[in-house]
């Protein structure tokens, strides 16, 4: 191989390397963005522990938000102070 021909292939190593290292970056971004949409889809679709009137019934699988964390019902039940999400009985915290 001629000295030109290896300069050319070192450079196109070079930006191969580049290309990968952005496309590792952008695929980065990509899941992050995801991430972030999910979370935004899901805050628009749980309901805040703080706006269900007392004494609402809640059923098995509900989620809510509260203290900026959500939680599913796992037990279903009215809603009361002192089986708020933080009541292990009745909640589980979700990701």
């Amino acid at each position: 191989m001629s000295a030109r021909s290896e300069r050319i292939a070192a450079a196109l190593a070079h930006v191969r390397g580049i290309l990968d290292s952005r496309a590792a970056e952008i695929r980065e971004k990509d899941e992050l963005l995801a991430e972030l949409r999910n979370k935004f889809e899901r805050l628009d679709a749980t309901t805040f522990w703080a706006e269900l009137d007392s004494g609402k019934s809640i059923a098995e699988g509900a989620e809510v938000r509260y203290f900026g964390k959500y939680y599913r019902c796992i037990k279903a039940h009215t809603k009361a102070l002192l089986r708020s999400p933080l009541n292990e009985e009745y909640w589980q915290e979700i990701e």
